[in-house]
């Protein structure tokens, strides 16, 4: 038996993710121990499945200028990030379960009234089922990335954006092997008088490295 306790969790487990996946590799069952939610009916929950995540960050320079003097020689970086923003959210599709969300820290410079923003950038997170569903909404995450919705015709300049970042926790799939574990563990708990319903998630843990 194995037991491994780690602090870095939330920040993507950045120095403990290679021992899970070194004990993961020779375990005959893993279980992670973030407590379920309760049902609605009263029961507990067990998850037999999570979904993967994709953090990015979104850069876009504009053009300052002063939004009363000069306001035709600027090129407004906060607008851009909002044509971006709207796209980047139309990715998400129910029916695949893929989904995007623009916020994090969302940045403008400069962030006076008067003055047409030359810098935004914004943090955009990705859910997906499958690893295939990741290379997809990468590939269309720098399409957007790459077209530049707001221009300046008398400069004949328009923003300039860059996205970075990736997969940071892969998806843990349903499976059989899972699906057999979860019913074992929901026979154990109904034996012991609890009630167990065992689900599938969007949200990620450090069970996805095993």
């Amino acid at each position: 038996l194995v037991v491994i306790l780690n602090g870095d969790e939330e920040i993507t487990s950045l120095s403990s993710r290679a021992l899970f996946e070194e004990r993961g590799r020779t375990a005959d069952y893993a279980l992670g121990l973030e407590p379920g939610e309760p049902s609605g009916d009263g029961a507990s929950t067990i998850v037999k499945g999570r979904k993967g995540i994709g953090f990015y960050r979104l850069y876009i320079s504009g053009k300052a200028a002063h939004a009363g003097t000069s306001h035709h020689l600027g090129i407004n970086a906060f607008e851009e990030l909002a044509h971006k923003t709207i796209q980047f959210q139309q990715l998400t599709n129910a029916a695949t379960g893929v989904t995007v969300n623009v916020g994090g820290n969302v940045i403008v410079r400069d962030p006076k009234r008067n003055a047409v923003p030359h810098w935004a950038q914004a943090e955009i997170d990705v859910r997906f089922p499958a690893l295939t569903d990741a290379v997809e909404i990468e590939a269309k995450l720098q399409e957007v990335t790459r077209h530049a919705y707001v221009t300046n015709p008398s400069l004949h300049e328009s923003t300039k954006a860059v996205i970075l970042g990736g997969v940071v926790r892969p998806p843990w799939p349903e499976g059989q092997a899972r699906q057999q574990l979860a019913e074992s563990y929901a026979q154990v708990a109904r034996e012991l008088g609890r009630e167990v319903i065992a689900e599938t998630r969007g949200g990620a843990s450090d069970g996805n490295f095993l």
